[in-house]
């Protein structure tokens, strides 16, 4: 069976895709909405909303793009970041390719945009 996924960044929509089941501590189990908290400014930066009934959220604590580097990466998450639309994917990657070193040895140091700014011509605005 396969859920729908809906990606939400800053209340712009970003893309869809289809997620199965997934496994918690061992259990497979149906998949759960993700709310990404910015502990700095306390908004609701990014949701990956299932279909799925009854509806039940996870919240991750992560800086947003205003006051960290603004990523849903979840490398622990393995079978979300699997189902991540490739609109999704695009955007994490020009977050990596912005500042490879800092992407992946501190992912939550502020920094600008602009060579995401650059390259996001199919890319939805902020």
């Amino acid at each position: 069976m396969s859920y729908s996924m809906h990606v939400f960044i800053n209340d712009t929509h970003i893309g869809d895709s289809e997620i199965g089941f997934v496994t918690v501590r061992g259990l497979v189990c149906e998949p759960y909405s993700h709310a990404y908290f910015c502990p700095c400014c306390g908004e609701i930066w990014a949701r990956i909303f299932i279909d799925v009934e009854p509806q039940h959220w996870m919240v991750s604590t992560m800086l947003c793009a205003k006051h960290g580097l603004g990523s849903i990466w979840r490398e622990w998450d393995k079978e979300y970041m699997d189902a991540l639309p490739i609109e999704a994917l695009k955007l994490e990657f020009l977050l990596a390719y912005d500042d490879p070193q800092w992407y992946f040895d501190f992912p939550y140091r502020p920094r600008d945009l602009s060579a995401a700014a650059m390259m996001k011509a199919d890319l939805p605005d902020f």
